[in-house]
């Protein structure tokens, strides 16, 4: 794990398209913008964790979507 010192107003990029910017620091929690593209799927880890307990033998994705709802190609 890296952990970094940021103060408010100050980001840091992870790879070449994710921003994380810390916007609010209060004395119980710290408000960080995220910008990243669409397609990057983005979810808090307590949801994610959440609902791989809640099904445990289905597939999830990154953004917490359960994939065995996703359509699946025909096979001809």
């Amino acid at each position: 794990m890296l952990i970094l010192t940021r103060r408010r107003c100050q980001s840091l990029v992870v790879g070449n398209e994710v921003v994380i910017t810390v916007t609010q620091i209060g004395p119980q929690q710290v408000r960080i913008g995220i910008e990243a593209p669409r397609a990057t799927p983005i979810v808090r880890k307590e949801i994610l964790e959440r609902s791989r307990r809640s099904k445990p033998s289905t597939p999830i994705d990154a953004a917490g979507k359960d994939l065995s709802l996703t359509a699946k190609p025909r096979q001809l």
